[in-house]
């Protein structure tokens, strides 16, 4: 069976991802700190957030979890820094989304179009029918 994330490119699936990790205030705010402050406890990241101590974990967890964001625990603390190779990737497939689409992306999102038309050709007409 295919899942919903495999009908879509794969580099759309990415971005989304990422996307979706930066989708809140706060993990911006973290995401920019992390770049000035190369590598920070949890301690010093809480304390600049205008957040409980409960979501600033929260929000570490998903920038975690999506990649953007390393940890290394050396007790009694947490640290957390920005990875590079992720932080780079999110950056040049968002600067690539924003820009105009190249002559490349339009040919792939016009395979990926021509393939997945028929389902979506078959759905307007039993659409259709039904009226």
């Amino acid at each position: 069976m295919v899942t919903k994330k495999e009908k879509y490119p794969k580099n759309q699936v990415v971005l989304a991802h990422f996307a979706k990790a930066l989708a809140h205030p706060s993990r911006l705010l973290i995401m920019k700190f992390l770049e000035i402050n190369t590598t920070c406890s949890f301690g010093t990241i809480s304390s600049v957030l205008p957040i409980s101590k409960a979501s600033t974990a929260q929000h570490l967890t998903v920038l975690k979890d999506s990649g953007l964001v390393n940890t290394e625990s050396i007790p009694p603390h947490m640290y957390y820094s920005i990875n590079k190779k992720a932080w780079k990737e999110a950056q040049l497939m968002f600067s690539t989304f924003f820009s105009p689409i190249s002559r490349t992306e339009y040919e792939a999102m016009a395979e990926f179009l021509s393939n997945n038309t028929p389902d979506l050709i078959k759905i307007a007409l039993e659409a259709l029918e039904t009226d």
